[in-house]
């Protein structure tokens, strides 16, 4: 076990050298595509329609510029560690998935409290995952389409590096990952004033956890 935080610890050191390596690389795909790419959100936010609706285009514009950083991602299909994590979103993204995926969201309580960071762990899956899959993937939150780690492996998304995290201890090695940027900004306005909450409020699990 102790080989593995000091692989964790190790990290920090290529990650210096890989990241901003790896940044340029992505910079330098999307920068043909980014004019129209942002045209397009900025259209989204200025036309009429429904904030669900707007949500739905803004989650689409997350996945076609995280498109770019595709080949550079540790992520791979099977790697689900992330979907144990807090998943936070707002009530209007939750209405528009639990429209596509016919499962109306809860509406959160005014005296609903957000869970932290540190509550979550090797025993609290998302509602939606199932045999370490996405099973509403098309539908997913803006979160998780933005969230792509730019290591090599999965090694800080693992259990180890959380729990070094909770503990304070200073060998955590953070995941490297994109800047949201304007399409958080994006996502920000249309929300509003929502509520924001975890997937699981939302979507609470069933009886075997879906």
């Amino acid at each position: 076990m102790e080989d593995i935080f000091a692989r964790i610890d190790a990290r920090k050191a290529a990650l210096e050298e890989r990241v901003p390596a790896v940044t340029r690389q992505i910079d330098q795909a999307f920068a043909p595509s980014e004019p129209a790419l942002m045209a397009k959100l900025q259209r989204v936010l200025a036309e009429s329609g429904s904030r669900r609706n707007k949500i739905i285009r803004i989650q689409a514009l997350v996945s076609e510029v995280r498109s770019y950083a595709g080949e550079h991602a540790a992520c791979k299909q099977g790697c689900s560690a992330c979907c144990k994590q807090r998943v936070m979103m707002s009530q209007t993204e939750a209405d528009a998935i639990g429209h596509a995926i016919g499962r109306p969201a809860v509406q959160l309580r005014p005296d609903y409290v957000p869970p932290r960071i540190h509550d979550f762990g090797r025993d609290t899956p998302c509602t939606f995952l199932v045999d370490d899959a996405c099973s509403i993937y098309e539908h997913r939150p803006f979160v998780c389409r933005n969230y792509i780690s730019l290591d090599v492996d999965p090694l800080l998304c693992g259990f180890e590096n959380w729990d070094l995290n909770k503990a304070g201890d200073k060998r955590f090695t953070p995941v490297p990952h994109l800047d949201p940027g304007p399409l958080l900004t994006a996502y920000q306005k249309v929300a509003g004033q929502d509520r924001i909450g975890d997937i699981r409020a939302f979507f609470p699990p069933g009886p075997k956890g879906a």
